[in-house]
């Protein structure tokens, strides 16, 4: 199956079995997080620091030295083109890896052939390589800021690409030799996928979410399910996205019975009622029927 896409990672990879690299960046970009100063200041010292420490994340920069754990990938705009096919970032860049697979960099390919795959859209790399543990390959791409992940077991052809250059490129990663994920190792995963999607909304900015709208699959709104009075505490049908429609239950704070007009609003997900209508008393903030 040929399957040209786009996604911009770096460095030198293949010599660490089990950190997945992410790409080539400027050090001042990193995901916040902690800076860190292992004993071993080369780029296995610091990866492992950050995988020991717990982190999902690992940005690494050797002059001037720099190294950060952190739960979370920077945004795909950050990450910059690398020199070749491989991932080898300049002097002047950075280098991101996740750290808590069992996934191993191979190279960039603007195409490849692997007979069969299953694609699916991800939240980001940590949840394609959990999703992908059960066979041999994992490929990444970066499409309209929407993350591709294909799971494959064999791969027969390939074009070779710069990562991350003006031809769009595919990130391919291999299970280690002989890496096999526990069931330990998943449930990390999963709960670290898990906390990640109760932050991360890869379709509206900081603070909104992106709501499913009725009767339209691919149509959806950004909304502060904070204090938006007709969605307070979440989306009234379900979360948009291409890796899952997951039910966010929100109340429609006008909806609510025996509420005088204009007497509620919705603050920090819960609607505050202050006034009934006649024939309506106020208790533990709801309208109560006389």
């Amino acid at each position: 199956m040929l399957f040209p896409t786009i996604l911009a990672l770096a460095v030198l990879a293949r010599s660490v079995h089990g950190y997945a690299y992410q790409g080539c960046l400027e050090f001042a970009n990193a995901a916040p997080g902690t800076d860190v100063t292992p004993a071993d200041t080369g780029l296995d010292g610091c990866l492992a620091d950050c995988n020991t420490l717990g982190f999902s994340y690992g940005f690494y920069q050797a002059s001037p030295y720099g190294c950060r754990c952190s739960n979370s990938d920077t945004d795909m705009s950050n990450y910059q083109s690398a020199e070749d096919s491989s991932g080898t970032c300049s002097t002047d860049q950075a280098s991101g890896w996740e750290v808590s697979t069992s996934f191993a960099f191979d190279f960039c390919a603007s195409s490849f052939d692997s007979g069969s795959a299953s694609t699916t859209f991800v939240s980001g790399a940590e949840e394609c390589y959990s999703r992908c543990s059960p066979t041999t390959y994992g490929s990444l791409s970066r499409v309209d800021g929407v993350y591709i992940c294909q799971c494959f077991n064999t791969l027969t052809s390939y074009t070779a690409a710069t990562c991350g250059g003006s031809t769009q490129t595919t990130y391919i990663y291999q299970h280690a030799p002989n890496a096999a994920v526990s069931g330990t190792t998943r449930r990390q995963l999963k709960r670290r996928l898990e906390n990640r999607r109760r932050t991360l909304n890869a379709f509206c900015p900081v603070g909104l979410t992106s709501c499913a709208l009725a009767g339209d699959v691919n149509a959806f709104e950004c909304v502060d399910t904070q204090s938006e009075l007709e969605s307070c505490g979440g989306c009234m049908g379900s979360v948009f996205g291409p890796v899952s429609r997951a039910p966010m239950p929100g109340v429609d704070c006008s909806a609510l019975p025996g509420v005088a007009m204009g007497a509620v609003t919705c603050a920090r997900g819960e609607c505050l009622v202050s006034a009934c209508k006649s024939g309506y008393a106020l208790m533990n903030n709801r309208c109560v029927s006389l």
